[in-house]
């Protein structure tokens, strides 16, 4: 696949090598156990969280904790999708880092390992000519 115009940021930013996505290879599961197919990339080590998902739709995820009881702690969630359009767009990772990551987790105890990440996912043509980049700069996503 070619890859996407990459417009620039609004303040002439670079996207961060730090902040990634990664293709979701097994690893994305929900609180309850339940392996999340409909994850299609997740990000790595932003806050929020961001899940690229499938029928073009994003979810962002943003714990908030208790600091007096932990165990009041909760997780937020809100997804966004693009309505009206007749296209349903399968992102795609752009400007890959080189880096890979591994995921030892509770689901994924033989890990998930050699994952690449990438600066950017690209829903490409949500609505005519209108391409919707997902990235993080030094400020998050």
């Amino acid at each position: 696949m070619a890859q996407p115009f990459i417009p620039k940021d609004l303040l002439d930013e670079p996207p961060s090598d730090a902040w990634t996505y990664v293709p979701n290879l097994g690893q994305n599961y929900d609180l309850a156990g339940h392996y999340r197919s409909d994850v299609l990339f997740s990000s790595v080590g932003t806050l929020p969280a961001i899940f690229l998902m499938k029928q073009n739709r994003i979810g962002i995820v943003v714990p908030e904790l208790d600091p007096i009881d932990p165990s009041n702690s909760r997780i937020n969630r809100v997804d966004l999708e693009f309505v009206e359009t007749h296209n349903e767009t399968s992102p795609a990772l752009a400007e890959p880092t080189g880096h890979q990551y591994n995921f030892y987790e509770t689901y994924t105890p033989h890990g998930i390992t050699g994952v690449q990440g990438g600066k950017r996912v690209v829903y490409k043509d949500v609505y005519p000519d209108i391409d919707v980049h997902m990235y993080s700069n030094r400020w998050g996503p």
